[in-house]
């Protein structure tokens, strides 16, 4: 089972590293763009939204920074981005049929499931790398826009020493 997740992660990696960056880089503009934001206009937004809808996004404050950078994950182009890594690596296994590959491989003494339960993980590893390198892209701007005063500046605490004198 290891030479083909190996081999089915090594045939994607370029894919499923652009996808990771296309998904970083946007969760990263998403946060960059709070400052142009105004919090009031965001809040009457979400009041003129039908009642469906605000209850979409009655849990969370959509107008403060986090909330703002957290709905950049429900954005319809980081859900696409996730969706075309999920398709892309399903149809793997497809590919594979079409190329000659899986009768190559299936020639093998390796089992069907095997093979498939490889090309699975496989799927849920890529899609994992590139949430994670979409979280790392929100990471770094909210880390840009709490050094900037939105999210309140990120201070060491300080405290003070007392000396006693003998």
């Amino acid at each position: 089972m290891g030479v083909v997740l190996s081999l089915a992660l090594r045939r994607s990696l370029r894919r499923t590293l652009l996808l990771g960056l296309a998904l970083g880089g946007f969760l990263f503009l998403v946060g960059l763009s709070y400052s142009s934001v105004d919090e009031n206009q965001i809040r009457s937004l979400v009041e003129s939204l039908p009642p469906a809808l605000q209850a979409f996004v009655k849990g969370s404050d959509v107008a403060s920074p986090s909330g703002y950078l957290g709905s950049g994950f429900i954005h319809p182009v980081t859900l696409a981005l996730m969706a075309a890594t999920a398709i892309a690596a399903g149809a793997a296994s497809a590919r594979d049929v079409e190329t000659g590959v899986a009768e190559l491989m299936l020639s093998r003494p390796l089992r069907r499931t095997t093979w498939l339960g490889a090309e699975m993980l496989a799927m849920v590893i890529q899609v994992t790398i590139v949430a994670v390198m979409g979280l790392i892209g929100a990471l770094i701007a909210a880390l840009m826009i709490s050094s900037s005063g939105a999210f309140g500046s990120i201070k060491p605490s300080t405290t003070s020493s007392t000396r006693i004198s003998s």
